[in-house]
């Protein structure tokens, strides 16, 4: 848990399996890296802004501008997210990106970076783009970070995050497989729906989700 509490610290201050019958793009290490550093300067940016409320809204605005959930949430449900056009599906991701970006403006929107640099780019034979990262925070060890990049149709889109090789997906897929196999998808909707109930961020999310 501790790893992946760090992903999310990256995420909030970093950014600063495709879907059935869908054909990926490949995406190119080039295009990959200026997106991560695009949206690397623009987190920095509004880390800079002095305002603690809009600071968390611009923070979560830009997750979900940068992190394709619905992907993650594929990967992270396995034969459970088969049925992506389903409405638990839907309901999931929507509650699973509120879960997430609470959870990493809760803890860490305000965290000091002394910053940041590229390593490296890795492409998988799916055309996805692993960029390798090294992110310095203020008073603590730096952190080898890895950012999954695919080209999708709304272009560039985050799809997983690592901390010394541990993947987010992985940590959620193995922290839902018992509930799963236990009440099901629909189950698990209703567990995050009781855990996101007063989230400050779920209105965000529902407007920009649509």
């Amino acid at each position: 848990m501790r790893r992946i509490v760090w992903a999310l610290t990256v995420v909030a201050v970093f950014l600063t399996v495709p879907a059935t019958g869908q054909a990926q793009q490949a995406m190119s290490p080039e295009a990959a890296r200026a997106f991560i550093e695009k949206m690397g300067q623009r987190t920095l940016n509004v880390l800079q802004a002095n305002n603690s409320p809009q600071r968390s809204a611009d923070l979560g605005r830009l997750l979900l501008d940068a992190i394709d959930f619905d992907s993650v949430a594929m990967q992270t449900l396995g034969r459970y997210g088969r049925k992506p056009d389903s409405q638990d599906f839907r309901e999931f991701s929507t509650l699973f990106a509120t879960y997430i970006i609470d959870l990493a403006i809760e803890k860490f929107g305000a965290l000091p970076i002394r910053g940041y640099s590229i390593a490296g780019a890795n492409q998988f034979p799916n055309g996805d783009v692993m960029i390798n990262t090294t992110v310095s925070p203020e008073g603590g060890n730096a952190l080898n970070t890895g950012w999954r990049v695919r080209q999708t149709g709304a272009g560039p889109k985050i799809v997983d995050i690592s901390v010394d090789g541990y993947s987010m997906v992985t940590h959620f897929n193995g922290q839902y497989a018992d509930w799963l196999s236990k009440a099901g998808l629909a189950g698990l909707v209703t567990k995050l729906r009781s855990q996101t109930r007063n989230s400050p961020s779920l209105a965000l999310v529902q407007q920009v989700r649509g």
